[in-house]
């Protein structure tokens, strides 16, 4: 009798290990989906001093202000990477310009490149950690605190870094699944239901 009660604990640890795994790697889909959806923007601050950070912000305005002009016919995610490339230069120039009339001794750098993000907050929205392509404005040493938000679609430039389009929100809505949604949108800590079975299923 203890043997078949210790028969039935491993089978049900297994069983537990099994649907654990089966979650982390759907969560992981998920956010590899997600990725392919997105283009993000993070300004770093050469450091968490108040001036740096005070920068930081007006960096942000200046570059998204330029971004957004350069940005408002685009109609597609590879459009957006064709020009954003096309002009890493001169964004970078913009942050240039306003690092030296603050007086900062630093200068910026601009790339576009994908790289592993931990998990970050922007408003209503919350990104699982890992790989993301982004555009980076690296101030300085780039060591302090960034500032983030989605460059496509476009989440964050209409008429001002800090109005969110509606148009773009309704489009990125639409464009995620069900439980996308539910990981981007709720900020506590979110349930992928049972639907992580049948991407098991579909992976065997």
């Amino acid at each position: 009798m203890v043997k078949g009660l210790f028969r039935k604990v491993i089978i049900v640890c297994g069983l537990l290990l099994v649907l654990i795994l089966g979650r982390r790697q759907y969560q992981q889909y998920l956010q590899a989906s997600l990725a392919q959806k997105v283009i993000r923007f993070h300004v770093l601050a050469n450091s968490d001093l108040a001036a740096d950070q005070q920068v930081k912000l007006k960096v942000r305005d200046a570059v998204g202000a330029y971004v957004e002009v350069l940005l408002q016919d685009s109609d597609s995610m590879e459009e957006t990477r064709s020009i954003i490339r096309k002009n890493l230069v001169d964004i970078a120039k913009q942050a240039d310009r306003v690092l030296k009339a603050e007086g900062m001794e630093y200068g910026a750098k601009a790339k576009l490149a994908t790289s592993s993000f931990p998990v970050k907050e922007y408003g209503n929205l919350r990104f699982p950690a890992g790989k993301y392509e982004a555009v980076r404005v690296v101030l300085g040493q780039g060591k302090g605190h960034n500032w983030w938000c989605v460059m496509y679609p476009n989440l964050c430039f209409s008429a001002s870094v800090k109005k969110e389009h509606k148009k773009a929100w309704k489009q990125f809505s639409k464009s995620l699944s069900p439980d996308e949604w539910e990981m981007v949108f709720r900020k506590k800590k979110y349930s992928i239901r049972w639907k992580f079975l049948e991407y098991l299923r579909k992976k065997r």
